[in-house]
């Protein structure tokens, strides 16, 4: 019993001592307040601190101001100390290259090029392709190895757009020409489709499993006296005139050409070489020629090589 006693004194002892020796550690530094940097105090350099300022250990060690850098620039460590520094290559640690635009989609940042505040997207690598199943909305689109006025056409998914040979002047359109509103006899004035070949006959082809037509519409005309169409089918091509409303015919066999035999009807599909559709005496033939009633003429006809003539007066 009496040794716990002398150990308990000795720990109470102990406990005396070391509270004399912090007393005299704290007086040594002062009771008043201080600077975190002040001069007193043997673990740091004496310096004013400012808004921005980050304490650092220098080579001492002691506590050292790493004063605020400037704007841009961020705190960057040597392998020895740290430092205000801008960022250079190498300093941003690798990331993937695919990154994820929506529903799942990815690109390969390493092969855009992004300027003018984001707002275009230059495709830098050309084995790659921009593809969406949705909509592509922007004011501008811009393709490179186009020429304006042309109107551009797939060539290949390798090579992408090209031009065609289809050319238009915002107003007139021309195939084979970069002038579609000029023609060989000038430029006279409304809106042309103009077909030229510079090396061979130029066509305009309209072609279909059950005919083809070219429909010529005046829309300034009278009422059902506006639409002239050239239809081919069925072996035969003719002239027919059309209805305002395009539904009806006006008039069926204006004029009628057989295709296989080359005969030509009027008023009909001919069965013969001149074939005249006559419901009245409508058929005159006039000498312009003529001075007077007494005047006459021959007309002149050839039928299986034998000659005839027609006796034409000038008035009836």
């Amino acid at each position: 019993m009496t040794v716990d006693v002398r150990l308990t004194k000795v720990e109470k002892e102990i406990q005396r001592l070391n509270t004399l020796v912090l007393g005299a550690r704290r007086a040594a530094g002062g009771a008043a307040a201080h600077n975190i940097l002040s001069i007193t105090h043997s673990d740091s350099n004496p310096a004013a601190l400012i808004r921005g300022d980050i304490l650092a250990v220098d080579a001492s060690p002691d506590l050292a101001r790493l004063a605020i850098g400037v704007a841009g620039t961020y705190v960057r460590s040597d392998g020895v100390d740290p430092s205000w520094a801008a960022i250079v290559a190498g300093d941003l640690p690798a990331h993937a290259a695919l990154h994820e635009l929506g529903g799942g989609d990815q690109v390969d940042h390493d092969n855009l090029l992004n300027y003018v505040a984001n707002e275009h997207i230059d495709w830098t690598n050309a084995v790659d392709n921009f593809k969406t199943t949705g909509t592509i909305e922007g004011l501008t689109a811009k393709f490179s190895d186009l020429t304006d006025g042309y109107v551009p056409y797939h060539v290949s998914d390798a090579l992408g757009l090209a031009n065609s040979p289809i050319f238009t002047d915002g107003t007139n359109v021309g195939i084979g020409t970069t002038t579609p509103g000029t023609i060989a006899s000038g430029t006279p004035a409304g809106t042309f489709l103009n077909v030229v070949s510079s090396a061979s006959v130029g066509r305009l082809v309209a072609q279909g499993a059950i005919g083809g037509e070219l429909a010529l519409v005046d829309t300034g005309g009278a009422i059902d006296d506006k639409w002239l169409a050239l239809n081919v089918d069925g072996g035969v091509g003719k002239f027919y005139s059309v209805n305002d409303t395009g539904t009806g015919l006006v008039a069926a066999n204006i004029l009628v050409m057989d295709l296989g035999t080359g005969n030509v009807g009027i008023g009909k599909v001919p069965a013969s070489s001149l074939d005249i559709n006559l419901p009245t005496e409508d058929l005159e033939i006039v000498d312009a020629g003529s001075a007077g009633a007494t005047e006459q003429d021959w007309i002149e006809v050839e039928i299986g090589g034998i000659q005839g003539y027609l006796h034409v007066f000038a008035a009836k």
